[in-house]
């Protein structure tokens, strides 16, 4: 049984095909002011012990946001175990404030538990972030094997400013034109004009706003170039492409910088602040990269060294531990 929020409804008939069950608590236009906020949580507790006492659940599993907090409340009201799951190095609110009553605690990225009070970190277990399966780990590329290849991506909030400094650099990559290539995924953007941008800087390159399928990037990528979403970094780490890491500055608790960090530190990839970042700069990285290949290797090794291709499973292993 899934609690999500009303803007994840997309995914109802989906969940419905597989037999789950859906139910949504929303905060329309919540804000962290105190009144709001209250109103909103008591009206969800109370449609969580509907659930609860309809459903009878053994366990709750919180994934972080204010949509798990009424019902990881409302289990700790009636005695029912409670797990946590935290995809990003620094922990949510939500999940900061359940801590203390949750059994288990499963983190998507190595490396995390500092971020924790002390209390809890015998709790914590590194349980990595399920992946699409055509992200796990490849061995050697399947195509372009001359041309050193470049994905860039930003994901639908960060893509605007990797657009925009990825043009603003090709000017500076004229010296390994005729050696790179560049699959660019421009988010919500148009990416013709990305594309144009590429071909008249004599650069070869594939542009999209999306691709489903990203395990065949995957497949022949050198290097990602991305910001530093939890997600992103456990696919690019199972898939063993080093990277060089832009967060994104607006995230809560600035948490995409200390992703960044955690690969940064495993050797698995270079983190530039984007206040610091320019597209000279930008450049001369790939461009040192692109003339560095033992380097490289030894990232892509690191980062396979980060990499929890059996999450899912780790994850169902921890909980069923809980309930049996």
């Amino acid at each position: 049984m899934f609690i999500i929020t009303p803007r994840d409804q997309r995914f109802n008939a989906e969940w419905h095909t597989k037999t789950y069950m859906f139910s949504a608590l929303g905060y329309p236009g919540i804000s962290l002011k105190l009144i709001p906020f209250f109103l909103v949580t008591v009206r969800n507790i109370l449609i969580s012990l509907l659930i609860h006492f309809r459903e009878k659940p053994d366990i709750v599993i919180g994934f972080g946001g204010y949509v798990s907090l009424a019902p990881l409340l409302t289990g700790k009201l009636l005695g029912k175990k409670l797990a946590l799951n935290e995809q990003n190095t620094v922990p949510g609110k939500v999940n900061r404030m359940c801590a203390r009553w949750a059994s288990v605690i499963l983190t998507g990225l190595p490396g995390s538990e500092q971020y924790w009070h002390p209390e809890v970190r015998g709790r914590i277990f590194f349980s990595g972030i399920p992946v699409r399966v055509d992200a796990q780990v490849r061995t050697d590329k399947t195509s372009k094997p001359n041309l050193f290849t470049i994905l860039v991506v930003g994901g639908s909030q960060g893509a605007r400013y990797l657009n925009t400094v990825m043009v603003e650099a090709v000017g500076f990559l004229s010296s390994i034109k005729q050696n790179i290539f560049v699959i660019h995924l421009s988010g919500n953007d148009d990416p013709e004009p990305i594309r144009q941008a590429y071909e008249s800087g004599g650069i070869r390159c594939e542009c999209y706003s999306f691709f489903e399928k990203m395990g065949e990037l995957y497949s022949q990528t050198d290097m990602a170039l991305c910001r530093a979403g939890a997600g992103t970094l456990s696919e690019l780490s199972c898939a063993g492409i080093p990277a060089i890491v832009i967060p994104f500055p607006h995230a809560t608790d600035n948490h995409q910088y200390w992703n960044g960090d955690i690969f940064r530190k495993a050797g698995a990839a270079e983190l530039i602040d984007q206040q610091n970042c320019s597209a000279k700069l930008l450049a001369e990285k790939v461009i040192f990269y692109y003339n560095n290949r033992d380097l490289l290797k030894t990232m892509k090794n690191n980062m396979l060294k980060c990499a929890e291709p059996n999450a899912g499973k780790q994850i169902a292993r921890k909980v069923m531990e809980l309930v049996t």
